[in-house]
């Protein structure tokens, strides 16, 4: 129900619904998605898996260039190890600079 209405994260929802094992206000919150009166807000808050996911990546980043490594290279390794782009581990960095005092520009 939280992961529904709160992170808006439908998957348990529908496997309950598939399986038959709903709760009257599970019924009610999926009436409400298939008529689009419950939506999912424009600028919702990240879930804790995924800002913990960039403080993972900005952390691989700082831990690369304290063993020496440039900035660019360090971004770059980051990305091809964990599969994603090259930007979204420089917005990682920025979303995460205060934490890590040695990603400023090298």
């Amino acid at each position: 129900m939280e992961q529904a209405l709160k992170y808006f994260n439908y998957a348990p929802l529908l496997e309950r619904l598939h399986t038959a094992r709903s709760l009257p206000l599970e019924l009610s919150i999926a009436a409400g998605i298939i008529e689009g009166k419950i939506k999912k807000p424009r600028h919702r808050v990240a879930q804790p898996s995924v800002r913990m996911r960039k403080v993972y990546l900005a952390l691989s980043v700082a831990e690369a260039m304290l063993k020496g490594t440039p900035r660019k290279a360090a971004i770059s390794d980051v990305a091809e190890e964990n599969d994603v782009s090259a930007s979204t581990v420089s917005t990682a960095i920025r979303e995460n600079m205060g934490w890590f005092d040695n990603l400023v520009s090298k």
